[in-house]
């Protein structure tokens, strides 16, 4: 039904052809540079300030973006390239940071015809950030509680999320 209505951008929010809305990225030009010494500078700041215990590294997890896990849906004007581009140079700088580097998208794409995120929303679901989790564990040599441990509830049936919110298609279900 809202294929037939409207496909294309509101409040610069994407309506894929599915009724996922995904919100437009910041995504810089091409030769554009990127800066991450607030990013850096927020590790750094966390760690003089004793917060944590000591008993760990700082661990960079990057989580990487929706679109990336919808690839095949993305409209044709999407700047998948610059996109792609994007995420690997912020990688770069990361990786050369010094601390240990861990990729979330990495560790989740392989779940990624799953529902990470929320349709309506630019969040992980319970089971994105379940996959996100073990990651993060599994690079702390932890292992993670299989996911059959886990009993899902739906908390409400009436969640719309941030995108829905923005982009005005009020007749799309959450």
């Amino acid at each position: 039904r809202q294929s037939l209505l409207f496909l294309g951008k509101s409040n610069g929010v994407f309506l894929l052809s599915d009724g996922t809305l995904l919100p437009e990225e910041p995504i810089l030009k091409e030769g554009e540079p990127l800066n991450y010494t607030l990013l850096m500078n927020t590790v750094k700041a966390y760690e003089q300030s004793g917060a944590h215990s000591g008993k760990y590294e700082t661990v960079i997890a990057l989580a990487g973006k929706k679109s990336a896990f919808l690839e095949g849906k993305l409209p044709f004007d999407y700047p998948v390239s610059l996109m792609k581009d994007n995420s690997s140079h912020a990688e770069s700088i990361l990786k050369a940071s010094g601390k240990t580097f861990l990729s979330l998208k990495e560790a989740m794409m392989p779940h990624g015809e799953q529902a990470l995120y929320y349709k309506t929303d630019h969040h992980w679901t319970s089971l994105g950030a379940y996959y996100a989790t073990a990651a993060i564990l599994k690079e702390y040599g932890k292992t993670p509680a299989p996911l059959s441990d886990y009993t899902v509830q739906t908390a409400t049936d009436d969640f719309r999320g941030t995108a829905y919110n923005s982009a005005g298609l009020y007749f799309l279900e959450g």
